[in-house]
């Protein structure tokens, strides 16, 4: 009679491993992590976890401390106040022959010195009650404004001794505000 005819033996594949696989060692379709409810490593600990797992922490954080005007960046701010309304004021070209640019582009000297007094806002902006944030997002557009001045108006001429005064002035807002607290950049 004739035997029954067994297939050949398949060879076992390796178990998978990759996302969505069990770890070696692990039954398929077992549990896979902690039971629910459950930290992976057990139960947390420190000075900041409340005993149950869902609790608030047993002692909440400090807010973090306000920052304090640094002193060089509210001297930069007062000097660029001064330096910008002063190369406005200078006479400019050969032997100081020409007139003052508040003279000849009143509208510009006029936008430079208001941009140089909002330039101040990091540092009276805590007199006035803003955030240290808010009064350097405005003294930043001030900035911007004196950099855009600088680029349209004083470069074009930045050999004179007037607009020495008027890129140091700029110069200083720049890093004045650069130091300031509240800084987002």
């Amino acid at each position: 009679m004739s035997q029954p005819v067994t297939p050949p033996a398949q060879p076992s594949s390796p178990p998978m491993a990759g996302p969505g696989y069990p770890p070696p060692g692990f039954a398929p379709g077992g549990p896979m992590g902690p039971p629910p409810g459950q930290y992976p490593g057990g139960q947390p600990t420190g000075p900041n976890v409340a005993p149950g797992p869902y609790g608030p922490p047993a002692q909440w954080p400090a807010p973090p401390a306000t920052p304090k005007p640094s002193v060089l960046a509210g001297v930069l701010q007062v000097v660029a106040l001064v330096l910008i309304p002063l190369g406005a004021a200078l006479p400019f070209g050969e032997n100081f022959s020409s007139s003052a640019l508040w003279s000849t582009a009143t509208t510009w000297a006029a936008f430079a010195t208001a941009a140089a007094l909002v330039q101040l806002a990091p540092l009276l902006g805590r007199a006035i009650g803003w955030q240290p944030r808010t009064s350097w997002t405005i003294g930043a557009v001030a900035v911007g404004c004196l950099i855009g001045f600088w680029v349209l108006i004083v470069l074009p001429g930045i050999s004179s001794g007037q607009n020495f005064a008027i890129t140091m002035g700029v110069f200083a807002a720049a890093i004045g505000l650069w130091l300031s607290p509240g800084r987002r950049l």
